[in-house]
């Protein structure tokens, strides 16, 4: 077992990848043929048959144990991001969740875009509701307003709605807003350093 950073192990997984994809499309040889009982390589690259021999096995083994390599460094990754907690919206969550969290950015902001669009639109409907209401009362003699008022408001007024919760539309907004900006501007900040001061351990 070794220890290293995550931040290593990211790099060593696509450095790794790189090295895969240079050996498996470009230069690895892992199957080739020969030509009768003194088996000579019918690749003239290779001069005899032990030589291809030795390429074939080191060539597969480099690619298996590549495989195995960022299989075990992932692994060790995920491991080691649902044991360590990170503050979020108030809350603690595992790097696991929060790097869930990040995929969902877009909707966030989508929702943000919708709850903003649709809370102005509503409260401007109320705005005008009321703006009607108050023209209305000035018609009415001044010692009737109070229950002409009452009248109106019961039958004429416009409430803005939202679903249920202890936080008004703006308050939601603004939260959401904050977890917007963590997500864009802060989000990668926190995994990197994290990513630096975390160890795992890996068989490499």
């Amino acid at each position: 077992m070794t220890s290293i950073s995550i931040h290593r192990a990211l790099n060593l997984i696509k450095t790794s990848t790189e090295d895969l994809e240079t050996k498996v499309t470009r230069n690895g040889i892992f199957v080739s043929s020969i030509s009768g009982d003194a088996k000579v390589p019918t690749d003239k690259t290779f001069r005899v048959f032990s030589d291809l021999e030795r390429r074939i096995q080191a060539d597969t083994d480099f690619v298996e144990s590549k495989l195995n390599l960022i299989v075990n460094l992932k692994t060790a990754i995920q491991k080691k991001n649902l044991e360590t907690f990170v503050s979020f919206n108030g809350k603690q969550v595992s790097i696991t969740e929060l790097l869930a969290i990040k995929t969902t950015l877009d909707i966030r902001m989508s929702y943000l875009s919708a709850l903003v669009s649709q809370s102005t639109r509503a409260q401007a409907v109320a705005d005008t509701a009321q703006t009607t209401i108050m023209q209305q009362l000035e018609k009415v003699e001044f010692h009737n307003r109070d229950a002409v008022l009452k009248n109106l408001n019961s039958l004429q007024k416009v409430s803005v709605i939202s679903a249920a919760s202890n936080k008004s539309v703006a308050e939601r907004i603004e939260d959401l807003r904050n977890e917007v900006n963590f997500l864009r501007n802060e989000i990668d900040i926190i995994l990197s350093e994290t990513n630096i001061s975390t160890l795992i351990d890996v068989d490499m």
